[in-house]
């Protein structure tokens, strides 16, 4: 059996093979070098006369900058594009165009410090899931030029990608932590936006306030909002607002976290007052109970001590031990080893009123937990439901009457 040979060309000038790197027409190679462990390969383009946009002069050349762009690595080798630019002049004094530079979007996007190839390779790598700091590792180049590029060609996607809204039906709009900033760590929130129906993010606001996300949905497409047929949210009374405003014929719909996280602190609500009602004959209230009850356990304790025990801070916790020292539950008396120091002592009665607040408490805990009739579980129910009702329509119409407002 012969095995047939092939005979495959081979580049071995070095001028061919720098020309096959850069491989576009109209671009001359000028030289090729290494500069440390960086390869640099330099062009320029090949121009005709040149004549200006605004007035249909000719344009002169008026200086030849070099520009530094990062290409992808060949060999294994870092590679950077040296391209000796064109600035060109209107020598026509009543032309509004003085100076331009020349630019060839097959070499470099506009404002983008990456070759088209390099860009392009760049924004696939991130869209696939590697960090923006490993890409820029692998092209040993700084983090913002690869953050830059895939900004300009990932949005140039976006604008290209028609299909990604025909299908949408329901929209999701989340609020989101997005960074802290400034001296005290202000947060800063943004809300995302999503494809609920096809689990696809559409986009990212760097905002939650009711103008913007408004603005932003008014910016789509016609066939987008029509389509629309469920609004997804997570009891925001700012996004309620939003589709009630704009998007009226929307059905909202709410995440069931959210519906159980506002179900629980309803029916929270709901054990604090009654537990309020029970504690009040005995000058007491869930707040005041818990600053004894620690007290009493490491008598004397510190007032400071006792703040920090529940982490509360100083000043509420001295309106606190007034409150009850004018009650006579307590005393506070001078610490014998530091001047500044205050011990906080419990009274009898104090403890009358601990044993009692505990009591009241645990029935009211009791009346909560302990299995009930199902007339008493509906009660509950519907007293819990009508709790997260009020909350959400007076939110939602808050911000419904600012919006039309």
């Amino acid at each position: 059996m012969k095995i047939k040979k092939h005979n495959i060309p081979a580049i071995v000038d070095p001028s061919q093979i720098c020309r096959a790197l850069v491989g576009l027409k109209g671009i001359e190679i000028l030289f090729y070098r290494r500069q440390g462990s960086f390869a640099e390969i330099a062009i320029q383009q090949t121009i005709g006369e040149l004549f200006c946009k605004s007035c249909g002069s000719r344009a002169y050349v008026k200086d030849r900058p070099w520009v530094s762009y990062v290409d992808l690595p060949f060999g294994g080798t870092p590679t950077r594009v040296l391209w000796k630019k064109h600035r060109m002049i209107c020598r026509n004094n009543d032309c509004e165009t003085k100076t331009w530079t020349l630019g060839d979007h097959r070499i470099s996007a506009v404002g983008c410090f990456l070759t088209t190839r390099a860009a392009k390779w760049a924004t696939k790598q991130v869209g696939g899931g590697r960090s923006i700091r490993e890409v820029a590792a692998e092209l040993e180049c700084d983090w913002k030029v690869i953050n830059k590029a895939v900004l300009i060609y990932g949005e140039a996607l976006l604008s290209a990608d028609r299909k990604r809204l025909k299908t949408t039906t329901a929209l999701g709009l989340d609020e989101t932590l997005f960074l802290r900033t400034g001296k005290y760590k202000t947060k800063s929130w943004c809300t995302t936006v999503s494809d609920v129906g096809n689990n696809q993010l559409i986009d990212i606001l760097p905002t939650r306030e009711f103008v913007e996300v408004a603005s932003w949905i008014n910016t789509q497409p016609e066939h987008f909002r029509e389509n629309l047929v469920y609004g997804a949210l997570d009891m925001s009374p700012t996004y309620a607002a939003v589709y009630s405003v704009v998007l009226p014929k929307v059905i909202q719909v709410v995440d069931r976290f959210h519906l159980m996280r506002l179900a629980n602190l309803a029916l929270d609500t709901i054990r604090r007052r009654v537990q309020q009602e029970q504690l009040t004959p005995f000058g007491l209230n869930g707040r005041l109970l818990a600053v004894l009850v620690v007290a009493d356990e490491h008598a004397p304790e510190l007032q400071q001590r006792i703040g920090k025990r529940l982490d509360v801070d100083r000043t509420t916790m001295v309106a606190l031990i007034d409150s009850l020292q004018a009650a006579g539950f307590v005393e506070r008396r001078n610490e014998p080893n530091d001047r500044r120091g205050r011990l906080v002592h419990v009274s009898s009665k104090g403890r009358r009123a601990i044993s009692e607040g505990l009591e009241a408490s645990a029935r009211v805990e009791s009346s909560f937990l302990t299995p009930r009739s199902t007339r008493r579980s509906k009660t509950v129910i519907v007293a819990t439901c009508i709790s997260i009702f009020i909350y959400y329509d007076n939110a939602h119409l808050k911000v419904n009457q600012c919006a039309k407002s």
